[in-house]
């Protein structure tokens, strides 16, 4: 989440099944809080699952999963009315049209936007400009049929979107992983016309998921882009898709301690190259492709060696003794399977 994205909204939460109280959710990272206010005493520690609901005075739902007490039940008074109030953390904020328990198995579709993703998914040729657009821009302009006559000058000039918005499609253990274009364009004027385009990565399991299973896969997945890629990665945006209904609904998850790249001038300087990376999906996908189901069919047995190497990865660059032992360690806790087999030495070579 960025900067931009930190917001404050009031409403009301549901802390108990016939209980509401007033409340202030700040959303901002690992600074997200939840003040929670009331006339009568009241106890938020005892919400199931550490999961609390709320609307909001706009009405958007938002669901706050694994709430901790930041300050506990405290009372104060002011002309001589009494109040009550607490502070809670929540780790996950889910903001949308709709609540969700924490169990309830209808994720459907994860989309996440990453901040080197465009160099991974370089498609180059999805958009561009038509160097000489003088053959072409009265045929374009004809094709908006209007009702009146529009002026067409010495010097056109024509951009476009190639209308593939699939750049790949992988069938993985975990389900379909994709990569998309998500193009957004004015309708033009006086202050000229423009197209933007975000790629997100998705990830669609075969049966529907419960929230953490999804934090879980949207984590093994993100492992293997950042590997790919060569550094930690910032979540720009994170999205789940719920089913169950006639139109599929969106929560955007809003994660206050969030996977990110720590701070470093000498690594932030230069951002990665495509020609760079380990593979390359545009141009040799069924490599890619090969590569990223073989990596996450093995990844649950060796999940521990390679959150080990996670570990130092964020960190990378940073060469302690910690460091260095925590590499070794990860050989260590390999899985049998992951090591080639014993060779059994012929007796002439045992000899010499």
């Amino acid at each position: 989440m960025t900067e931009a994205e930190a917001f404050t909204k009031f409403g009301k939460f549901l802390i108990a099944p016939a209980k509401e109280v007033y409340g202030e959710l700040r959303v901002g990272g690992k600074d997200t809080s939840l003040y929670l206010r009331d006339d009568e005493p009241f106890h938020p520690q005892s919400v199931p699952d550490g999961c609390i609901t709320g609307t909001m005075h706009d009405l958007t739902k938002v669901t706050l999963i694994q709430c901790l007490t930041l300050e506990v039940l405290s009372s104060g008074s002011r002309d001589g009315e009494r109040y009550y109030y607490t502070r809670l953390f929540p780790h996950f904020v889910l903001e949308g049209q709709r609540h969700l328990a924490p169990n309830d198995r209808v994720i459907v579709d994860i989309s996440l936007v990453l901040e080197d993703v465009t160099a991974l998914f370089y498609d180059f040729d999805a958009f561009g400009t038509v160097l000489d657009a003088v053959p072409h821009i009265e045929q374009i302009v004809l094709a908006k049929k209007l009702d009146r006559p529009i002026p067409i000058g010495p010097e056109p000039k024509i951009v476009y979107f190639t209308g593939k918005r699939d750049i790949i499609e992988v069938d993985t253990v975990l389900g379909k992983v994709g990569a998309r274009h998500n193009p957004g364009w004015s309708l033009g004027g006086p202050h000229g016309v423009r197209i933007d385009n975000v790629i997100s990565v998705s990830l669609q399991p075969k049966t529907p998921l419960a929230f953490e299973e999804a934090i879980t896969r949207t984590l093994r997945l993100l492992r293997f882009l950042e590997l790919i890629i060569g550094r930690p990665q910032n979540i720009r945006e994170l999205i789940m898709y719920l089913g169950g209904s006639e139109h599929r609904e969106s929560l955007k998850v809003h994660w206050s301690h969030r996977p990110s790249r720590l701070a470093d001038s000498t690594n932030d300087r230069v951002s990665p190259q495509p020609a760079d990376l380990l593979l390359d999906p545009i141009h040799r996908p069924e490599e890619f492709a090969r590569v990223l189901r073989a990596w996450l069919e093995k990844d649950e047995e060796r999940q521990d060696a390679r959150q080990r190497f996670h570990t130092s990865f964020a960190h990378q660059r940073t060469y302690s003794v910690e460091r260095l032992v925590g590499a070794a360690n990860m050989f260590d806790i390999l899985p049998k399977s992951a090591a080639p087999r014993d060779t059994q030495l012929s007796d002439e070579l045992l000899v010499h």
